[in-house]
């Protein structure tokens, strides 16, 4: 009787939790996403906490608050050079001559659109320049572009308060390290309080070395991609850089992603100098950039991240990456790796009578 007491109250317990986290979506997600900032911050305030003021350590609570700096100022560095660039970049479209880019494309449209009637593929009185001119405008449509930035403007108030509701709370997470699993074990049961702390000891190792070091891989393939676009001589190669070593944090997907854009990019600049001949070249180039970058990453940078920081082999995380993908697309690849860390952690914790799971988990040394 005592045990169906204890698990129906165990039971009742996680109902509650799931149904407070579906109310309140966006707590959780600011709590998560304090709980990733914190465990990027934590070797600097390890750091901060070796040095000395006077005869003593320097207190816990500067050092999170200096780490929490650090990590802002980076943030609003990046801010600070991407908006100038994504506006340059959005001048640089509106002041297309479309016309004379229709023009320059109605011989080779025309062409191969009797080549697509001939064989039936699109219909007699159908002309690919009527479909290019008509999707053009479609984006081009000034109406969509102003309620877009209605839209935004409009979201900035909830944007600044969720901002600062993460740092907030990244301030504590920074300031004491065991604050998130005090905030778990308030919901565990006192016979699993032991397995819980040791699998969150382990979730945290696991995480912080993973996000480090993603941190790690974007801030490279940054530099190599800039550096590329740079010898290549594209303009707006920082802009292409940065959104393709963010694209990075997709795995897989996020190279093509960030290589697609790096070549729109690339072509806008071409087609508003009038320059049409090379943009033929100039997009293999880009391609041949985004194909080395990434080349060294699956390589060298990818191993060490994605297999060695939650001791996974790859083609196991190619297989994760995938299911997650096919069940929430970008989002929950970008999530593949944690959640599968944390599931491979608990089952270890929890599970290691059953033979399949000692198995499936050996690799990973929990604390």
């Amino acid at each position: 009787m005592n045990k169906f007491f204890k698990y129906s109250g165990l039971a009742l317990s996680l109902i509650i939790v799931v149904l407070l986290i579906w109310k309140f979506t966006f707590i959780f997600w600011y709590i998560v996403i304090a709980a990733v900032i914190s465990f990027i911050g934590a070797p600097m305030v390890t750091a901060c906490n070796r040095i000395h003021i006077g005869k003593k350590n320097c207190p816990n609570w500067l050092s999170a608050l200096m780490s929490l700096l650090v990590i802002v100022i980076v943030a609003l560095s990046l801010v600070a050079i991407f908006v100038p660039l994504i506006v340059k970049q959005a001048n640089a479209i509106s002041s297309i001559d479309f016309s004379s880019i229709m023009s320059y494309l109605k011989e080779p449209l025309d062409n191969f659109t009797v080549f697509l009637q001939k064989y039936g593929i699109i219909a007699q009185d159908t002309t690919l320049l009527a479909m290019a001119e008509s999707e053009i405008s479609g984006v081009l449509n000034m109406s969509y572009i102003s309620n877009f930035v209605a839209k935004l403007f409009s979201t900035m108030g909830s944007l600044f308060m969720a901002v600062f509701s993460i740092i907030f709370i990244s301030f504590f997470f920074l300031k004491d390290d065991t604050l998130f699993t005090k905030l778990i074990m308030i919901f565990v049961p006192d016979n699993l309080r032991d397995k819980v702390s040791n699998a969150l000891r382990s979730i945290k190792k696991f995480l912080s070395r993973y996000f480090i070091g993603l941190v790690a891989e974007v801030m490279a393939m940054f530099a190599l991609e800039s550096i590329g676009l740079t010898i290549i001589g594209v303009k707006g190669a920082l802009l292409i850089a940065i959104v393709g070593g963010f694209c990075n944090i997709i795995p897989y997907v996020g190279p093509i992603i960030g290589g697609a854009f790096g070549v729109i990019v690339g072509m806008t600049t071409l087609v508003n100098a009038g320059a049409y001949d090379q943009i033929l070249l100039q997009s293999l180039l880009i391609i041949l950039v985004f194909g080395i970058a990434n080349t060294i990453d699956n390589m060298v940078l990818q191993p060490l991240i994605f297999s060695h920081s939650v001791d996974a082999h790859p083609l196991e995380i190619f297989i994760v990456i995938l299911i997650f993908g096919s069940m929430g697309g970008l989002l929950w690849m970008i999530l593949a790796i944690p959640g599968y860390t944390v599931i491979r952690v608990i089952a270890k914790e929890f599970l290691s009578n059953f033979e399949l799971i000692r198995k499936w988990t050996s690799k990973i040394k929990t604390e």
